[in-house]
């Protein structure tokens, strides 16, 4: 009986619309990473910054990126 009911629910196209927003968010976050590295001379000389400060900016930013890997992983899994 609970097999039938799975089945005779209506597909939706809700699947292709997480598709689309993922592929959206995955190219902003590509572009993301990609211009921060290219604008960081020009940050650096307009705000000062010391390599060592450069470096703490940088890897703050990808540190995040690094650590969301796990439970983004894992939603992804689940859903």
């Amino acid at each position: 009986m609970l097999e039938k009911n799975l089945n005779s629910e209506k597909k939706t196209n809700a699947r292709w619309n997480i598709f689309f927003m993922l592929a959206i968010i995955c190219t902003i976050n590509y572009i993301d990473r990609a211009v921060i590295s290219v604008c960081m001379p020009q940050i650096t000389e307009e705000l000062a910054f010391s390599p060592e400060t450069v470096g703490a900016i940088l890897s703050a930013f990808f540190w995040g990126y690094a650590l969301m890997q796990i439970p983004c992983g894992w939603l992804c899994d689940r859903f």
